[in-house]
């Protein structure tokens, strides 16, 4: 992880989940476990390596999942090129079968 894109993602993630749960850099400190300050590096990309228990801690408080934290779309697969070239032979076989 730790890839600046994905440190700035949790901390915007975590600022607009605690305004749409109208909750306070201490609320969420509270609710997590953690200090007001911690809460606020975090939001701001100061603090770069969350632990997972912080993790899913936020992800409880936050009402999120962990996908959605780190902003790892889990919806949609990931497919190499040789799995999608695998895919696409299989589609055709079966396209051709019919």
């Amino acid at each position: 992880m730790n890839t600046r894109r994905e440190i700035e993602h949790i901390g915007q993630y975590m600022k607009q989940r605690r305004a749409e749960l109208g909750l306070s850099l201490q609320g969420l400190a509270d609710r997590v476990g953690c200090s007001k300050a911690h809460v606020w590096d975090l939001e701001k990309g100061h603090s770069t390596n969350p632990t997972l228990d912080l993790a899913l801690s936020l992800c409880e408080a936050l009402q999120c999942s962990l996908g959605a934290l780190i902003g790892v779309d889990q919806s949609q697969p990931n497919f190499t090129d040789d799995e999608m070239a695998l895919i696409a032979a299989h589609r055709q076989i079966f396209n051709d079968s019919k």
